[in-house]
């Protein structure tokens, strides 16, 4: 159950995110260019321009509320996401490890 909060508090925050976009991009090409390459610049453009940002802003943050809120209910959630991330951090430093040693004995 969990995870499917997550995952829906996931694809609500894109979603918001991507109309978030799609307004700034209408406002002007630079306040879209701005807030796609500028971390947190949506926060900047919401506050400037709230009439016409708070519909895609209220998904975004609610997404994210919902997405953080699920694992952060859930302390074993938080350990298993630490536990696969170190998973495949080895397995990414395996799969370099090996690359080497066939790239040398290539050489």
């Amino acid at each position: 159950m969990a995870i499917l909060l997550m995952g829906l508090g996931g694809l609500i925050s894109m979603i918001g995110y991507v109309w978030f976009l799609v307004v700034s991009f209408r406002q002007s090409v630079v306040w879209g260019l701005v807030v796609l390459l500028v971390p947190f610049a949506w926060i900047v453009f919401a506050i400037k321009h709230w009439s016409t940002a708070k519909l895609p802003c209220s998904l975004l943050v609610g997404g994210l509320v919902l997405y953080i809120g699920t694992i952060a209910s859930n302390p074993n959630m938080a350990q298993e996401l630490k536990g696969k991330q170190a998973s495949v951090e080895k397995q990414l430093k395996e799969l370099d490890e090996k690359q080497a040693a066939e790239s040398q004995r290539g050489h």
